[in-house]
Parts: C-alpha cells; structure tokens; sequence
C-alpha cells in the first residue's frame, strides 16, 4: 500500500516537472474555484487593463466573445459558437459594449445585435479573476451560495 501511494505521487510529481501534466479545463465548478483566491488588487490591475484583448469562452455552451478594452471604457465584440440553436448558427455575431472594473472585478455589458432580424440581446455581469494552473477563470467574488457553487465558470484569456 505504501509502495503504491510513493509511485502514484512520483508520477505526478514527473508530470509536473516535465509538463506533462494535463492542462487545466475549460471550465471549473464553483465548489472546485472555491478552493482559490480571486486575484488581489495588484495581480487584478496587471491583467485587466485598457488595449487587453479579452477571449472570454463560456462554460455552458463553449461559445467565444472576444473584443479589446479601450481607453474610453468601450469596445465591440465578436461572438462564435461551436453549437447550433434548431440547426442554425447563432444569430448574435457582434455588440458594442462598456468595461469597467469594481473592486477586482471585471465588468462588462453587451448589447448584442441578431443578424436575422436586428433584436438586441443584453448581456450584463462583474466576475472575479481566478488564475489555476496558468488559466484565468471568470466567476462571482464569493462562490457562497449553492448555485454557484454548482454553477460552471468559463475560461478567460487577456493579452496585449
């Protein structure tokens, strides 16, 4: 027993060290980000700033918005889908958009508009950043209810 426990913790420990460690996923349930702090001020104002370019990708359905923050608390965004609604591509492909931040959260609102038929659709949210492994996740400040520590939180990407 002992001999197997000092073999499973030498094979990660090579994995770590040779980095062949599986990458973190995609996306994290509350309960497992729980186990993190979100980014302190400092690590926060390194991160998210005017010109990043912000690749947020949703847990639910995987799908991308993307834009660059400027200097003027806007932006416009792009959206793409892996998944089809009815057999169709999703109809919401851009929006304008404000950032700001509040007390180390990122926030944004997005009207987007529907290329079928010009409906707009609003999206509004402020997330904590959680860096695991190398990877930022989006996700409320305090993950104390139930529902978001059931909840799945997405992946984000910020670069200059």
């Amino acid at each position: 027993m002992r001999r197997a426990t000092c073999i499973r913790a030498s094979i990660a420990l090579f994995a770590v060290i040779t980095g062949c460690a599986s990458p973190p996923p995609e996306r994290m349930t509350g309960e497992q980000l729980s186990v993190y702090p979100p980014l302190t001020q400092e690590q926060f104002d390194k991160v998210v700033k005017v010109g990043t370019t912000v690749r947020f990708r949703t847990a639910a359905t995987g799908s991308i918005r993307s834009w660059r923050n400027d200097g003027d608390g806007k932006f416009v965004a792009s959206f793409t889908s892996p998944t089809f609604e009815g057999g169709r591509p999703q109809p919401w492909v851009f929006g304008h958009g404000k950032w700001w931040t509040n007390h180390n959260q990122y926030c944004v609102s997005i009207e987007w508009r529907s290329k079928d038929d010009n409906a707009m659709n609003v999206e509004n949210w402020c997330r904590a950043l959680y860096l695991v492994n190398g990877t930022y996740y989006l996700a409320p400040v305090e993950l104390k209810t139930a529902r978001q520590r059931q909840a799945i939180w997405g992946t984000a990407q910020f670069s200059n």
